[in-house]
């Protein structure tokens, strides 16, 4: 039996499917997105698999589930004959298996933002689907006071410019909502410098913009 610590050599994928929303019309990136880009930034080769998302979604999840997804929810990763949801969990797997881990610090700040993004996207897309006014009066900006003064803590202008190169799980995260946040309920009236810096240093990933020009004409 092998001890809980042994590490075991992970062999790359043959083929990776990636099967989420087309969100193309809305020009958002959705809690999928997140995964997208972390596949783009770490070169990471992978087929894109559009579902729409439309009134045929229903019968879609349904289905979904029948494959052995309980939750029916997207996106779900196909990678060989393992399937996979859940985004935090699909790109920690991505990550030991390419080799692109950082530190154990480096890792935990960036869970630490995952799980803080999760309750920013979870405020995000429930009011877009029930079309609440106060998220855009009050309950968007204690999400981005938590953000932006975490990152100030964390390491502030040196962990961005870390981010430059291949940005993070927590940093794409944190791109993903603050893009969604605007481009659904319009620009905050409010400054918030390291969010600023952030969104500014993940956009100089030319593998991030090009898909974004090239999907969303943006």
């Amino acid at each position: 039996m092998l001890h809980r610590a042994t590490r075991l050599a992970c062999a790359k994928p043959s083929a990776i499917k990636f099967r989420y929303f087309d969100l193309a019309k809305m020009k958002i990136f959705g809690r999928g997105g997140v995964v997208r880009f972390f596949m783009l930034a770490n070169s990471i080769p992978f087929e894109d698999a559009y579902v729409p998302y439309d009134k045929s979604w229903p019968e879609k999840k349904t289905a979904l589930i029948a494959e052995g997804h309980p939750s029916g929810a997207l996106p779900v990763i196909n990678i060989d004959d393992f399937a996979m949801s859940e985004c935090n969990a699909m790109m920690r797997y991505l990550a030991r298996v390419y080799g692109v881990q950082g530190t154990a610090k480096e890792e935990a700040v960036s869970d630490m933002i995952l799980d803080k993004t999760t309750a920013f996207m979870n405020g995000l897309f429930s009011t877009f689907a029930s079309g609440k006014e106060e998220w855009v009066k009050e309950g968007r900006y204690k999400h981005y006071d938590v953000l932006n003064s975490f990152i100030e803590a964390n390491g502030g202008d040196n962990w961005i410019k870390a981010q430059a190169a291949n940005p993070c799980p927590g940093a794409l995260s944190l791109y993903c909502v603050v893009k969604d946040d605007a481009t659904l309920y319009g620009a905050i009236d409010k400054e918030y410098p390291f969010l600023k810096k952030l969104v500014a240093t993940v956009e100089l990933n030319t593998k991030i913009t090009q898909w974004t020009r090239d999907n969303y004409g943006a």
